[in-house]
């Protein structure tokens, strides 16, 4: 009753996220349709078409790599323009990639022609999801290769301004700082992420203070109160001290194209001083509301934009959580320990209301980044006032800027060093397995009854609520046994977990997809949640089998997989060790030890067994993919029953014959792998006959070079009645 705007905005976000289920197309409006193939189509044009259109430029940047010069460009008003001289136009934005540096400014009204290019959708449980990620900032697709024919002069005069300003402001940083720092301070200061430090962004986000490498609403709030209390200094009348803030806010939002936090903050603030000119009472959540239903009604999909949610479920655990928290402190009676404890408030609020939204994008959390906020955020007081005196400095004397940038170097240390001295405690970051939306809500009701008990009677014990809500949501559901297969393009990459929790990868690699392992096969793994494998098999060295696997051991640790042992085909690594070397390499760098397999031996759970079928001890001479480890899993199932799944690598007819003479009873199989990605010289009809599978799935990209899988393969699949799935057709397969 009191808040109306704040119900509102509750009721129209509920509405805005079921009507988003129910029918994406409500929301997105995307032009984008399918094809009776499956294709992807915009205006009739497919992948890779040259398309022609004009647009007016957004906002641009250039991107160096390998020596070249790319640049990018953001368009908006778009229009297609077709053979027939029609004009189809878009209210979504598209990207443009030029391969040279092309001078251009906000405004311009750019004709260009270049192929065009879809977002890919993540096929895997973890993946990154470029279509939606792009979806949700109103961005429908890209166009590569691009050249501009034909060019207006017209141009937005203040924000090609405000953009100038930021790049000078950007070169002197270069000049005043070292590099990994003034790539900090540009993330900071003007979002500029491009160059960031790749080992500095994952060091801050796994300690859980990545949000200080944002424009955030702290910043915000730090730079408005700071120009405001210079105004009043001035013989400068209060009213206009507040006007003259929230239009430098403004000014700075459009420099640094108002990313979503900096929209809330901006608008949040702009209330605030709003209510002090016409003396009204500033109302946070009010505020908080007012800023999310103009966000959305502009932009609906930032509903599900990461940042979006961080921002504002940030400001949410401020003005609802913290109050309930610091009232439950006044029961304590130590008035020592009770400021020690009110320390940890702030920062402890808003990291239980944004935990579930951490772990369902990135599966992981960071036990100690509430102790780490506590002492960086207050630092952030010091750090932003004084690298915006060291960039005033630098634009008048920049031997002086340098002697300023002392503080600002010296906060960045104690960031950096405060993040590495955690990663060496024990239990510091754990993965954590993709939360259900059923534990979410659980988790928000537990978390809600805080603010409800405090209201009609504080009491210390109210502070195990929080610390149930938190182990409803990270204490582990109960494992079960599932085979995955992931679609890694042409390559092979099977994960088997047991009932146990054992988790067992076999092979991982792929000649169609860039780094495998560490954009596919790491972020499946800390999706469920895992964080040690019991076991790595790599079926012979090629590629498409092993390069994903290599990834996995020099970056597992990183991101908090232990792998404990790899298992090879212990002759080929006596006799071909060339094709081993960076393999070998990588394990001896991250003290992981390589076994050798052989036919007979068998890796077990209580549950759960994987054979080593082949290699024969007497090999007769067979090598390359006809010398591929195949193993044999087997489960038991409640009843008796067992499970048997056969994994082949890149076995071929030769291999196939020898497993048929030397195992005259192997038969009935629930699960193949499919040999050699579906190749006409594997899958014979003798083998798959006695094999006898239910299902079988075939590992390869889509349009490979090598034309797998081959028809006779699918014929003999079809002739033997076995369900069989194309991994660049399904995505990731889940057998349980």
């Amino acid at each position: 009753m009191k808040r109306p705007l704040a119900f509102f905005s509750v009721v129209f976000i509920i509405l805005l996220f079921f009507s988003y289920r129910v029918n994406e197309s409500v929301i997105t409006c995307s032009p984008i349709n399918s094809t009776p193939e499956g294709k992807k189509e915009l205006y009739g044009f497919l992948q890779d078409d040259t398309v022609t259109l004009c647009g007016t430029i957004a906002d641009y940047s250039y991107k160096s790599n390998y020596n070249q010069i790319t640049t990018e460009l953001r368009l908006k008003q778009v229009a297609f323009l077709l053979p027939s001289e029609k004009k189809l136009s878009s209210r979504n934005r598209i990207i443009v990639y030029i391969n040279k540096e092309e001078t251009v400014s906000i405004g311009n009204t750019v004709y260009l022609s270049g192929r065009l290019s879809f977002f890919e959708k993540a096929t895997n449980p973890g993946e990154f999801d470029e279509e939606s990620y792009y979806k949700n900032k109103d961005i429908i697709c890209s166009v590569r290769k691009a050249y501009i024919y034909h060019k207006t002069e017209d141009e937005a005069v203040l924000r090609q301004y405000l953009k100038n300003f930021a790049g000078r402001q950007e070169e002197l940083l270069e000049k005043c700082l070292t590099q990994i720092n003034a790539e900090i301070l540009k993330a900071m200061l003007f979002g500029d992420k491009q160059g960031l430090n790749r080992e500095i962004k994952t060091l801050y986000q796994k300690n859980g203070i990545a949000h200080l490498l944002a424009i955030s609403g702290l910043h915000i709030s730090l730079l408005g109160m700071a120009v405001f209390r210079c105004l009043i200094r001035f013989p400068v009348p209060v009213k206009v001290s507040l006007g003259l803030s929230g239009i430098l806010l403004i000014l700075y939002g459009f420099m640094v194209g108002f990313p979503v936090s900096a929209f809330r903050a901006i608008c949040m603030f702009s209330l605030f001083l709003i209510s002090k000119i016409t003396k009204r009472t500033y109302d946070m959540l009010t505020a908080l509301s007012c800023s999310a239903i103009l966000q959305l009604i502009s932009h609906p999909c930032s509903l599900f934009d990461c940042s979006f949610q961080l921002s504002y479920a940030a400001i949410l655990g401020i003005a609802v959580l913290m109050p309930a928290l610091q009232s439950i402190t006044e029961t304590i009676r130590n008035k020592k320990l009770r400021k020690v404890i009110q320390l940890f408030i702030p920062s402890l609020s808003v990291s239980l209301i944004t935990l579930p939204i951490l772990i369902f994008h990135y599966h992981e959390f960071s036990f100690y980044s509430v102790l780490l906020n506590v002492i960086a955020v207050p630092f952030m007081g010091i750090l932003l006032p004084a690298a915006i005196i060291m960039l005033m400095a630098a634009n008048l004397c920049l031997p002086l800027a340098r002697l300023l940038s002392l503080p600002v170097t010296m906060i960045l240390w104690v960031y950096e060093s405060g993040c590495r001295l955690l990663d060496f405690l024990p239990a510091g970051q754990r993965n954590i397995p993709h939360p259900s939306f059923l534990k979410i809500f659980l988790y928000y009701a537990i978390l809600f009854c805080v603010t409800v008990l405090v209201k009609k009677k504080r009491q210390a014990y109210h502070f195990v609520i929080p610390i149930a809500a938190v182990f409803c949501l990270l204490f582990p559901m109960k494992p079960h046994f599932s085979v995955w297969m992931l679609d890694v393009g042409q390559g092979d990459c099977n994960v088997v977990f047991s009932k146990e929790g054992k988790t067992f990868v076999i092979d991982c690699g792929s000649t169609s997809k860039n780094k495998v392992g560490e954009k596919i096969l790491i972020p499946f793994l800390k999706y469920h949640g895992v964080n040690r494998i019991d076991g790595v098999f790599v079926s012979h060295p090629d590629e498409d089998h092993m390069n994903g696997v290599i990834e996995l051991l020099e970056c597992g640790d990183k991101e908090n997989i232990e792998v404990a042992r790899v298992f090879l085909y212990e002759k080929s690594m006596k006799t071909q060790p060339e094709e081993w070397e960076e393999l070998r390499i990588a394990a001896i760098q991250n003290d992981i030890p390589l076994v050798g397999i052989k036919q007979g031996d068998c890796i077990r759970t209580n549950s759960l067994g994987i054979a080593c079928l082949y290699p024969l001890k007497e090999q007769r001479g067979l090598t390359g993919n006809d010398a591929s480890i195949v193993l044999s899993l087997t489960m038991e199932r409640p009843g008796g029953e067992v499970f048997r799944a056969l994994f082949t690598g890149d076995l071929e007819t030769e291999g196939e014959k020898i497993i048929l003479e030397e195992y005259p009873f192997i038969a009935d199989y629930d699960l193949l792998k499919v040999g050699h990605h579906g190749s006409s010289s594997s899958g014979s009809k003798e083998f798959l006959e006695r094999i006898s599978p239910h299902f079988a799935v075939i590992s390869c990209g889509e349009n490979n070079r090598y034309g797998h899988p081959h028809k006779e393969t699918l014929e003999r699949l079809s002739e033997e009645n076995i369900t069989y799935f194309i991994t660049y057709k399904k995505g990731a397969l889940c057998f349980w």
